[in-house]
């Protein structure tokens, strides 16, 4: 594999890494006819539930079959490992911040944002792993949910669900109280 390909392949685990993740700053990269949601109860009803209103499908079916075509493949278990080496940077920077605001929840200071980072970010990063695998295994173009899943990171926004009619439906971080744009890591550990 080039470099560039290496390089096309890493970038959905490199996004973390960005200002860009959770900013809500970038509605244009989002794909055409994405469903934009600010509530966040709904959101979580889309993201979490089996029991949808008919127009929706059900989002872990979604992401499973889009991984399941290469999911036990050797090409999977090769690329597996520069995946976990590019995101392992990532977890031992964002230790210290997850403790400072677990300690903000404990003193009931944590905000709506920090409260949605820390309870997804774990969630969000497995879900660019297999973003960032489904390029090695299955060519530059990807898998297409899991590309409109990418576009939707990638955009600040947060994926949620998945309409009946292939249109991937996310929720707009920026309404929640505490919201701020900038890279994670950056976070201000003093408060």
């Amino acid at each position: 594999m080039s470099d560039y390909d290496l390089s096309l392949v890493l970038e959905p685990v490199r996004l973390p890494f960005s200002e860009r993740l959770f900013s809500a700053a970038h509605r244009e990269a989002l794909p055409d006819g994405t469903e934009v949601l600010t509530d966040l109860d709904r959101a979580m009803l889309l993201e979490n539930s089996q029991e949808l209103p008919p127009e929706y499908r059900i989002w872990q079916d979604v992401q499973a079959n889009a991984v399941s075509p290469f999911y036990c493949t050797d090409a999977y278990a090769a690329i597996s490992p520069d995946i976990e080496e590019a995101v392992a940077p990532f977890w031992e920077h964002w230790e210290p911040i997850r403790m400072t605001l677990v300690k903000r929840r404990l003193r009931k200071t944590q905000t709506e944002f920090e409260n949605f980072v820390t309870t997804l970010l774990y969630d969000a990063v497995e879900q660019l792993k297999q973003v960032s695998a489904a390029r090695h295994c299955l060519g530059p173009d990807g898998e297409p949910v899991l590309e409109a899943l990418f576009q939707v990171y990638h955009a600040g926004f947060y994926p949620c669900g998945w309409h009946r009619d292939n249109n991937i439906v996310c929720f707009d971080p920026s309404v929640l109280e505490g919201h701020r744009v900038g890279c994670l890591l950056d976070y201000p550990l003093a408060r």
